[in-house]
C-alpha cells in the first residue's frame, strides 16, 4: 500500500510539473505576442506622429502662399476704393474728407524689425527690382506704417512710426482740425496729436485720420482714437492717440506709390 502511494504522489508531482511547463511555455508565447503588439502600437504610433507633423510643414508653407495671396488681394482692392472714392462726385462722399489721389499700392512682406527699440524699424521684402524708391510711405488698411530710407535689389529698409524722426500729419475727424501726430515711445499701439488750437472741441473717441496733406500717403487712412487731451503752455492741445493697428502684429504691408509726387515736390521747392 505505500509502495503504490509513493507511485501515485510521483505520478501527481510529474503531472503538475508538465501542467506547470505548458502554463510557462503558453505565457511565455503570449508574452511575445504582446511584446510585438506594443511594438507594432509604438511603430504606428512613430508613423502618426511623423506624418502628423509633415502635414503640419505642408500645411504652414500652404498659409504661407494663402497669406501672400491674400495681401496682393488686400493690396489691389484697396487700390481700386482710392480710384473709386475719387470718382464720386462731392456730394456723394463726406465734404469733411479730402479726395482719395491716384495711389498705386504695392503689397510686401515684413522680413525682419523691431518694435522695443527707440528708433524701430522694418525691413520689406520688395526692392528696386519691384519698382521701390526711397521716400516711399508704407501702409496698411488702418496705419502709416513708415516711410522707405534705403533700398537694395530685392529689400527695403523702412522707417518705423515708431521712431522719434517719425511725424505725419493727421486730422480730428469730428472737427476736421489737423496736427502732426507722432508716436509718445510709450507703447507700440500710442501716440501724441500735437499743435491743436486750444479753442478745438475734443470728443473722446474721436477716430484720427490721415490728413492727405502729404504725397507719401491717401488722405483718410484711419489710424488712431481720440483720448485724454493736455493744454501746452497754454496756447495749444495734445491729444493723446491710442493707434488702431497693433505694431507687434505686422506682418504684411502695402508700399505706396505717388505717381505725381516728382511734380509735387518740383512745385513745392
Amino acid at each position: 500500500m505505500g509502495r503504490h502511494g509513493n507511485i501515485r504522489g510521483k505520478a501527481l508531482t510529474a503531472l503538475l510539473f508538465i501542467v506547470l511547463e505548458a502554463a510557462a511555455l503558453f505565457m511565455v508565447g503570449n508574452s511575445d505576442i504582446i511584446h510585438r503588439q506594443w511594438a507594432m502600437r509604438g511603430i504606428i504610433a512613430s508613423r502618426a506622429a511623423l506624418f502628423g507633423t509633415a502635414e503640419s510643414i505642408n500645411d504652414y508653407f500652404r498659409l504661407r502662399k494663402t497669406n501672400d495671396s491674400l495681401a496682393e488681394t488686400n493690396a489691389a482692392l484697396m487700390e481700386r476704393l482710392y480710384q473709386y472714392m475719387s470718382l464720386l462726385p462731392a456730394q456723394e462722399t463726406d465734404t469733411s474728407h479730402t479726395a482719395f489721389p491716384g495711389f498705386e499700392l504695392i503689397p510686401a512682406k515684413i522680413v525682419k524689425g523691431s518694435v522695443n527699440r527707440q528708433d524701430n524699424y522694418f525691413i520689406l521684402d520688395k526692392g528696386e527690382n519691384d519698382g521701390i524708391t526711397t521716400d516711399m510711405g508704407v501702409i496698411t488698411d488702418k496705419a502709416v506704417v513708415g516711410i522707405v530710407d534705403a533700398v537694395s535689389a530685392h529689400y527695403s529698409y523702412v522707417i518705423s512710426f515708431m521712431s522719434p524722426e517719425m511725424n505725419i500729419s493727421a486730422r480730428l475727424g469730428h472737427s476736421g482740425i489737423t496736427g502732426s501726430l507722432v508716436w509718445d515711445g510709450k507703447g507700440s499701439r500710442s501716440a501724441l496729436l500735437s499743435q491743436i488750437p486750444l479753442h478745438t472741441e475734443i470728443i473722446r473717441g474721436d477716430t484720427v485720420y490721415t490728413s492727405g496733406f502729404s504725397n507719401l500717403y491717401p488722405a483718410d487712412i484711419p489710424i488712431g482714437i481720440a483720448e485724454e487731451t493736455e493744454i501746452v503752455d497754454g496756447v495749444s492741445l495734445n491729444v493723446k492717440i491710442r493707434l488702431l493697428q497693433e505694431f507687434r502684429s505686422l506682418r504684411y504691408v502695402n508700399i505706396v506709390r505717388n505717381p505725381s509726387k516728382a511734380e509735387i515736390d518740383s512745385l513745392a521747392l
